[in-house]
């Protein structure tokens, strides 16, 4: 069976081929993503192993309540974490037109800070 082939342009706007992405392809290989990942990575203050993914490694340190993401670094890492995960799902399927998302750092104030009732 022939390994599927993937079409990736650069900035330069160059091709670049990669075969079939992997679990380890947008974190540690895909120049477009490369920015994403760092920030995600500066924003993010516990410890991922050298064998781990840094999203697995995000989401296994992810509080069991809604509260715990109003404490530390959360506040930034969350969203920067669903913008990561759309940019790998922009990238995984290029012919895919998506639709605008509201960004997840106002929905993420709405649901933690609640506007008053009126009345």
């Amino acid at each position: 069976m022939a390994d599927a082939l993937v079409t990736l342009f650069s900035a330069q706007g160059l091709p670049m081929r990669y075969s079939e992405a992997n679990r380890w392809h947008y974190e540690r290989h895909c120049a477009l993503l490369a920015p994403m990942f760092a920030q995600l990575r500066d924003s993010f203050q516990g410890a991922v192993g050298e064998n781990q993914s840094l999203i697995d490694t995000i989401l296994n340190a992810l509080s069991h309540r809604a509260h715990g993401l109003r404490q530390g670094h959360w506040r930034t890492t969350w969203p920067l974490l669903l913008h990561t995960l759309r940019d790998i799902d922009i990238c995984s399927h290029p012919d895919v037109e998506f639709e605008p998302e509201p960004d997840p750092r106002q929905a993420l104030d709405r649901y933690l800070d609640p506007p008053a009732p009126s009345g």
